[in-house]
């Protein structure tokens, strides 16, 4: 699509023209797309939808254009890249929230309450936890495991980034994996 040709649909899209708006999908859907797959390590990838982060983008971006005057093609798509890059964001932290929960899950422990309104235990008391456990480990286990479970990285890509081979990182990785396990066994033990 040419730019003054681009500018008109964007201007149609603002006046909630569903043709437009499904024009604009189609020529920015492969472009966000590629973005996201970019932007997302390989291991984060498995996990991400990247459709579903692409889609929230476009919907709210698109959506968003009739509160606001029309902008011009290089404008729209900052903001598309902007929106797709945070609802990206969204998505690791919620994906990473569960990862901890399920690494504590795996472990078979679980945090103490703190005190709060409802009296329960909340997400920030779990990720508390965890870190508090993973400050027990020597630096180089409680790293990987911070590596490779909390920040989603691949054993290669957490291992470039401190010098170390992939197999050198897994081997790290299990360790402190098994570290943890053996301190909260011990720690249930009577």
């Amino acid at each position: 699509m040419e730019t003054a040709d681009l500018r008109q649909v964007i201007e149609l899209a603002a006046q909630r023209d569903e043709r437009a708006a499904a024009r604009l999908v189609a020529h920015f859907e492969p472009r966000l797309t590629r973005y996201i797959e970019r932007s997302l390590g390989e291991r984060a990838r498995r996990r991400v939808d990247v459709e579903e982060v692409v889609q929230r983008a476009l919907h709210e971006t698109l959506g968003a254009l009739a509160s606001q005057p029309a902008p011009d093609a290089e404008e729209l798509a900052r903001r598309l890249h902007r929106t797709a890059r945070s609802r990206m964001r969204d998505a690791l932290r919620k994906w990473r929230r569960e990862v901890g929960e399920s690494v504590l899950k795996e472990l078979g422990c679980e945090p103490a309450a703190t005190p709060n309104s409802s009296g329960s235990v909340t997400r920030a008391d779990t990720r508390e936890f965890l870190l508090r456990l993973l400050a027990e480990l020597p630096g180089d286990q409680a790293q990987a495991v911070r590596l490779c479970a909390l920040e989603a990285l691949s054993f290669g890509d957490a291992g470039a980034r401190l010098g170390l081979s992939a197999e050198a990182m897994r081997k790290r990785f299990e360790r402190g994996r098994e570290a943890l396990v053996r301190r909260m066994s011990s720690a249930r033990a009577p």
